[in-house]
């Protein structure tokens, strides 16, 4: 079978760092703010678990857009693609063209939103198309859940005999996003294999004709349960948002803020400032919420809370906050880190506050 893959290098920069996105991010800038490198990561950490895939012809781009990564899981490879240095989307477009020229069964692109709509600008049509997660932001539903996940499911597609589908490919204008404005669009479609399982799918906004009241109920029990002298990370999200107003506090829509004492202490930091605060606080509680239809507690628009934050922190001290409406579109919440020994400090069972003193008891992948 011949795959292509294609791997935006810089996807995922800006999550540590606050930037809510990496489009028209430059590498060296989000280095420069303490951003790291972990599209490539990613990507290994899926093609390590495809079995029997140096049995298959790989096709891809040149250096970090794929060809590194090949070179060191000595890999026979095709190049097809001369990348620029650094990249940009276009690459990622001219490259999939090629693979498409080319003839492939699969394309492979790792990265988030904005690189799945760079692989749709290529017009791949009826070619199956499947995203390994890397990305901030992660509306669309043509990725796996995980890498290790998007790793089975080409597997699996390796094998033969799979359904295909069409799934949306959206996409935020990341500009409005970092102001903490949500425009959000489908901008078409990729045919993709066809496991439930296996596949996140596209962000969701549970709206009832309770979810005002409901949010409300649970900014009263945040208030009845704060704590003098804790620190409260609290993430993005609109229910997150209705905890802070019910304290009196405007907190950000989408970045993650510092509470204390009842006072907002600081807006939409970044992983080196919850780092350094975690640190000199005696009590940290970290406040977030399931992403809607997705499950995703961490590892999703929230990366700033990252795996060197969370090693820091126990899963007791993790308080996730949803309401009834939310949880019914979900059986299981889900943690992608990038670290694996950090994922499994949260698998099992937690307890989601739904209420004025109550909760559920829900699992987690």
């Amino acid at each position: 079978m011949r795959l292509g893959l294609v791997i935006n290098p810089i996807a995922g920069m800006g999550g540590a760092i606050g930037l809510k996105g990496s489009d028209g991010l430059r590498s060296d800038v989000a280095l420069a703010k303490g951003g790291r490198f972990v599209a490539e990561d990613r990507a290994q950490a899926a093609l390590s678990n495809v079995e029997g895939i140096s049995g298959n012809e790989l096709i891809t781009a040149s250096g970090s857009m794929g060809e590194d990564l090949l070179r060191r899981l000595e890999l026979v490879h095709k190049v097809v693609h001369h990348a620029k240095q650094p990249s940009t989307s276009y690459d990622t477009t001219a490259a999939v063209t090629r693979f498409l020229e080319e003839m492939v069964d699969l394309v492979i692109f790792c990265g988030g939103d904005g690189t799945a709509a760079d692989v749709l600008a290529a017009s791949p049509g009826k070619t199956v198309c499947l995203g390994i997660p890397a990305g901030v932001k992660m509306h669309s539903a043509v990725f796996a859940n995980t890498p290790r996940e998007a790793g089975a499911l080409i597997s699996r597609f390796i094998v033969g005999g799979m359904d295909v589908k069409e799934a949306e490919v959206m996409d935020i204008d990341e500009e409005a996003f970092r102001h903490g404005v949500l425009k959000a669009e489908i901008i078409g479609h990729l045919v993709i294999p066809d496991d439930s399982s296996l596949l996140q799918p596209p962000k969701g906004t549970i709206a009832t004709s309770s979810d005002g009241e409901e949010k409300e109920e649970l900014g009263e029990e945040f208030a009845r349960t704060m704590k003098n002298d804790v620190l409260y990370v609290i993430g993005p999200g609109t229910t997150c948002a209705a905890l802070a107003k019910a304290i009196g506090l405007d907190k950000t829509l989408l970045g993650v803020d510092l509470v204390k004492d009842g006072s907002l202490i600081d807006r939409d930091v970044d992983e080196r400032v919850l780092l350094r605060m975690i640190e000199v606080e005696d009590k940290v509680e970290i406040i977030v919420t399931p992403i809607g239809r997705q499950g995703f507690i961490f590892g999703r628009g929230n990366q700033q809370i990252s795996a060197e934050v969370l090693r820091r922190i126990t899963p007791k001290n993790v308080i996730v906050y949803a309401t009834p409406s939310k949880l019914r579109s979900l059986d299981h919440l889900r943690v992608d880190t990038g670290d694996a020994s950090v994922d499994a400090l949260f698998k099992g069972h937690i307890k989601v506050r739904t209420g004025f003193s109550r909760q559920r008891v829900i699992r987690v992948e």
